[in-house]
């Protein structure tokens, strides 16, 4: 049994789902699903040309790409930290039109 390569595979989602939860609140989430989108669609179209035979650039891309995912996820868990945290100290501290902070009643 695989029962290492599953339990890799839980770690990763668990490490990518809270960074995607929290940039799915923000307003770039929509361009951030399409581009990933797009690079998925592409990158499967590379490996399914490599495995008819015909070698490409992308399949050789897409699988350099893979042995960047676990410093991706990192990279996506600090920018969700720190939109979340800003989000946060939003909410904490109103700000009236002055640009000063409002006393809350």
């Amino acid at each position: 049994m695989n029962l290492g390569i599953e339990a890799i595979q839980l770690l990763l989602v668990a490490l990518a789902l809270p960074p995607l939860l929290v940039l799915a609140t923000t307003p770039a989430q929509p361009a951030l699903r399409v581009g990933g989108s797009l690079l998925v669609i592409v990158a499967a179209l590379g490996w399914a040309f490599d495995r008819l035979g015909f070698a490409n650039p992308i399949a050789r891309a897409a699988d350099r790409g893979g042995t960047m995912l676990v410093p991706i996820i990192i990279a996506a868990a600090v920018v969700a930290v720190v939109v979340l945290a800003a989000q946060v100290l939003r909410r904490q501290s109103p700000v009236t039109s002055t640009g000063t902070v409002g006393v809350a009643d």
